[in-house]
């Protein structure tokens, strides 16, 4: 919260959450404007659920392995989530 509302702080553009026993995605995710690299490899995250990833700005990456993920909503991905790197 205090990076969301903190006007003096630079716009995020990468979170890595990568190797921190997280069981799901952070919820405010697409409440950084700016993100473009997110990282949540090798954690304990099993689902992904509906507007995991609803961003406004595509992402340039989103690292997602070496989680235990069975299960994701037909509506995780919203918004426009990556972009075309080679355009």
């Amino acid at each position: 919260d205090a990076l969301l509302s903190n006007p003096n702080i630079d716009p995020v553009r990468a979170l890595g959450f990568f190797n921190n026993s997280l069981t799901k995605v952070p919820d405010k995710l697409s409440q950084f404007p700016e993100l473009e690299n997110v990282n949540l490899a090798m954690n304990r995250i099993r689902s992904v659920p509906t507007g995991a990833f609803n961003f406004k700005k595509p992402l340039r990456v989103l690292d997602l392995g070496e989680n235990e993920i069975d299960t994701i909503s037909q509506d995780a991905f919203q918004g426009e989530l990556f972009k075309k790197i080679n355009s």
